[in-house]
């Protein structure tokens, strides 16, 4: 059986938490993004939308 100090040296699972985080930050990045394009995309069609509205007199 091993001592708990060797558990915490050995390194065998740390690439594979370390691709694990990375990829968590990723996402992350990815969501926030696609949330502020739609955000803006909205806003555009909202303005485009007042705009057309407006000059088709309704």
């Amino acid at each position: 059986m091993r001592s708990a100090t060797s558990l915490f040296r050995e390194e065998t699972g740390t690439t594979s938490v370390e691709y694990a985080i990375m990829l968590a930050f990723m996402l992350l990045a990815m969501f926030a993004g696609i949330a502020t394009f739609g955000r803006t995309m909205l806003a555009t069609w909202n303005t485009n939308n007042s705009t057309v509205s407006a000059a088709a007199g309704g």
